[in-house]
């Protein structure tokens, strides 16, 4: 019978065992074979199951209502779905399953949309896929929300002189800015006449 476990631990406490983590959904299988991640994140995704469930099986819970208040947990919980669902899309654009890797991408926005937990660092792997499987309406529609919140974030946060977390919240949302430029360059978005 096969196991499978969610992740809840650091990266530092896997004992080893990563090299045997398949994602096959929300949770990982341990498998008796080793196998190593091309995008350098925890397990290999097997594709075929993890399409299944994601975009059949599972059924979200209202995730999607901007009306809802979501708590530190939670939104958490969100962003980790969200990265589990451009995972799968970017196995799916490797394999050369494009059709399938836009209705990934198109049911994670739509189930876990920013209007609701705000897209962060892990939403960039989003962007990028629109952008490389040619939807570039919805590549720029997210891209656009991102700079926006984030640019809107760092001038709040830089009103503060001081205060808990203050340095490293702005750190970390002008690194996302800064992932974001570089979104704009890998993709030739520079264009002057687009207005964000």
């Amino acid at each position: 019978r096969p196991i499978y476990f969610a992740i809840t631990v650091g990266r530092d406490n896997y004992m080893g065992l990563e090299k045997y983590f398949q994602l096959e959904g929300l949770a990982y299988r341990l498998v008796p074979y080793s196998i190593s991640s091309p995008d350098g994140q925890t397990g290999i995704v097997h594709t075929k199951k993890m399409y299944d469930r994601l975009m059949n099986q599972f059924n979200w819970g209202g995730l999607n209502n901007p009306n809802l208040y979501f708590d530190e947990t939670n939104t958490r919980m969100v962003m980790n779905f969200r990265n589990n669902y451009s995972r799968l899309a970017e196995s799916l654009y490797q394999k050369g399953e494009e059709k399938k890797a836009i209705a990934v991408l198109d049911r994670c926005m739509n189930e876990l949309p920013g209007e609701v937990v705000t897209l962060n660092y892990f939403s960039i792997p989003i962007v990028d896929l629109y952008y490389k499987l040619g939807e570039n309406k919805k590549g720029d529609k997210i891209l656009a929300d991102m700079i926006e919140n984030h640019l809107t974030k760092i001038k709040y946060l830089k009103e503060f002189s001081s205060g808990s977390g203050l340095k490293q919240e702005i750190r970390i949302t002008s690194q996302i800015l800064s992932s974001l430029g570089r979104v704009l360059q890998i993709h030739k978005l520079e264009d002057s006449s687009y207005n964000y």
